[in-house]
């Protein structure tokens, strides 16, 4: 438990393979996915085990990864990273950033 909620993760290897086709391939498609799929990435990626996952070009503009893992994701390529919501408990450990883009920078908002 972190920060009082259970972190969810995608178990099934099979399942966690086609979310890094979808982030890695699809990624300019994503906005349009996920919506399709009812999940909305300002509510619904908090408390969320993304631990390697690579995000692409996805823009993550106001995407909440609030008390997240994001231990050794790919973020380097992602747009609009400055307007997506990190805090204390998100775990960047490892995760690859834009140039110029710190965890502690990300983490203070």
């Amino acid at each position: 438990m972190l920060g009082g909620a259970k972190h969810m993760s995608i178990s099934d290897s099979d399942a966690r393979a086609r979310m890094v086709v979808l982030f890695s391939e699809r990624s300019e498609e994503i906005a349009q996915i996920l919506k399709e799929a009812g999940v909305d990435p300002a509510r619904d990626f908090r408390h969320r085990n993304f631990a390697s996952a690579d995000f692409g070009r996805c823009d993550v503009a106001r995407w909440d990864f609030s008390g997240s893992i994001l231990r050794n994701a790919k973020l380097a390529g992602v747009k609009n990273i400055h307007l997506a919501v990190f805090n204390a408990e998100t775990d960047l450990v490892g995760a690859e950033l834009p140039e110029g883009v710190s965890a502690d920078l990300l983490k203070r908002g």
